[in-house]
């Protein structure tokens, strides 16, 4: 009689079992992994929005206004006869459209946080108004250093914006630090 090939079922059961150790351990880094990456891109998108937010107040030649809110935030264009915005940080937006926020402004983008995300953004109110002439900011008290952290590893990335509008994105020394950025 030939011998047939293949594996027996002891032979696969046992193949099955090991690799199922192996996901059960590598699983925690790969949360912690994603937590940090979750980190990362909402800090790079922050300090995107916040060039873009700049740059359309040059464009528009009107003030726009970063505002702050509960794990989100509204990037705005002002009315030209104002220049800063009631403070609105309820991060509504109208499918599809622009909507408005006050007299004269329209929205230009919201970004909200998913719920149950493991990241979050503080401080939780606050704005940023860029003019329209220079680019220059105005800032509101606490509003100068935007943090996003995880609760999962404790990653921590913060954004600092100048006087002048400059962005500058850093890493907490401690625990939370994510090489490849500067300290702060």
């Amino acid at each position: 009689m030939p011998r047939q090939k293949g594996f027996t079922l002891i032979e696969l059961l046992v193949t099955v079992a090991i690799a199922a150790i192996l996901v059960t351990l590598a699983a925690p880094s790969f949360t912690t992994f994603f937590a940090k990456k979750r980190v990362e891109g909402l800090i790079n998108e922050l300090v995107t929005d916040l060039q873009y937010a700049r740059s359309e107040a040059v464009q528009r030649n009107a003030s726009v206004q970063v505002t702050l809110g509960t794990n989100c935030y509204v990037i705005h264009a002002l009315a030209t006869s104002t220049t800063t915005a009631s403070a609105n940080t309820s991060c509504v937006q109208t499918a599809g459209t622009a909507s408005t926020i006050g007299s004269g402004e329209t929205e230009l983008k919201t970004v909200k946080i998913a719920a149950g995300s493991s990241a979050s953004f503080s401080p939780n109110t606050g704005t940023i108004v860029f003019d329209p002439v220079r680019g220059m900011a105005t800032i509101s008290s606490g509003a100068d250093t935007i943090t996003a952290t995880s609760s999962i590893g404790s990653w921590d990335l913060r954004v600092n914006i100048t006087s002048m509008g400059r962005v500058k994105t850093c890493s907490p020394t401690g625990s939370g630090h994510i090489s490849g950025y500067s300290t702060c």
